[in-house]
């Protein structure tokens, strides 16, 4: 009895194991701006531009299904601004203000395609010229940043599946970080003219 209870018990934990192996695996990866547009270093109150895919890394038969397909069942994807690299739990709250873990304002992306076994998504925005002249064509997100950030350093990240709505083989490589630093913003200098600094008329 006890030599078959342990037979049915590998067994089972081969199909639990065979299960967790064939489930859809998603992982996002995040690119920043080129050194050209300032790289990794903005000024306070400035546009945070990225963009980043989402992959699904399972090497057997099985989907991440999409918002597109398969509606609240689908994966969706939060971008962040945090002060460290871990996302939160569950989907990111948006505010016009800064807080942990904001959610930026336009960073839920809800529109998702079911991803097969290899299959990847990506985000970017419109295509358009960047920079001082000669300006180059871009085609980064952008996202306002909130109010009341202070200098310092802080990560944008990219979380997948933030609802955990698609059981995966590997729930641990769902958030995408990268390491940025906001600067104060730069003030025009105050020019202060007296009125004996004017030009004189000159005398007829």
């Amino acid at each position: 009895m006890k030599s078959f209870l342990g037979v049915l018990a590998c067994a089972s934990a081969l199909a639990i194991s065979g299960v967790a192996a064939a489930a859809p695996d998603l992982t996002p990866e995040i690119y920043g701006r080129s050194d050209y547009l300032g790289g990794n270093t903005y000024n306070a109150g400035s546009e945070l531009l990225i963009s980043f895919k989402v992959m699904n890394l399972a090497s057997a038969t099985n989907d991440a299904p999409g918002t597109l397909s398969s509606g609240s069942a689908g994966w969706m994807a939060d971008v962040i601004l945090s002060t460290d690299n871990v996302g939160p739990t569950g989907f990111a709250i948006y505010s016009p203000a800064w807080r942990e873990d904001v959610l930026l304002r336009g960073g839920r992306m809800s529109r998702t395609n079911t991803l097969t076994p290899s299959g990847e998504q990506m985000f970017n925005g419109t295509t358009v010229m960047r920079g001082d002249p000669p300006a180059r064509p871009y085609d980064y997100l952008t996202f306002p940043m909130p109010t009341g950030v202070r200098p310092g350093a802080y990560h944008i990240c990219v979380v997948a599946d933030p609802a955990n709505v698609v059981a995966e083989s590997n729930e641990r490589n769902n958030t995408a970080c990268m390491p940025i630093t906001i600067r104060a913003r730069l003030r025009a200098p105050r020019i202060e003219v007296r009125p004996e600094q004017l030009p004189q008329p000159s005398p007829r």
